[in-house]
């Protein structure tokens, strides 16, 4: 069984701050504290992104899954992210856009999803050195437990 909670956030500059005290009280929460200061600054940079760029109000979710912290951040947008490997997206040249470059090198794995009828969401899965008991089964059928175990 997996453990899920989420908050939903306005769009505004705040949004970021909020998203990672929600982080960290939930790794708390979840007995996954080392795992905080990473998932903090990703799910920061991925709020930061929907605010930015589709002005939408984010939707941050956190599951425990397969041994797994798996962080999910939805938006209403449907245009997907440029992957951070195409040459095409962002160089690090300007002042932002490093995002995704981010989630791509710290967490154990990541990905995009559509949301039907509501969007995307990109989530992203950070493995602790010593996962509680219950983390290591999920029998649910939650989108971002079925996401995760399909890697």
């Amino acid at each position: 069984m997996c453990r899920r909670e989420e908050s939903h956030l306005a769009a505004r500059p705040s949004a970021p701050y909020e998203s990672r005290q929600f982080i960290a009280e939930q790794c708390d929460r979840l007995d996954m504290p080392e795992l905080a200061d990473t998932a903090k600054l990703l799910t920061s940079e991925l709020v930061t992104n929907v605010v930015v760029h589709t002005g939408a109000d984010p939707v941050v979710a956190v599951a425990v899954t397969c041994g797994q912290l798996v962080v999910e951040v939805r938006d209403e947008a449907r245009d997907l992210p440029k992957d951070p490997g195409d040459p095409q997206a962002e160089t690090g040249e300007s002042a932002g856009g490093r995002g995704l470059t981010l989630v791509a090198a710290l967490a154990e794995d990541w990905g995009v999803r559509q949301v039907p009828d509501d969007g995307k969401a990109i989530w992203f899965a950070l493995r602790p050195d010593n996962p509680p008991a219950y983390a290591e089964t999920c029998d649910c059928c939650d989108p971002l437990c079925e996401a995760v175990a399909a890697q």
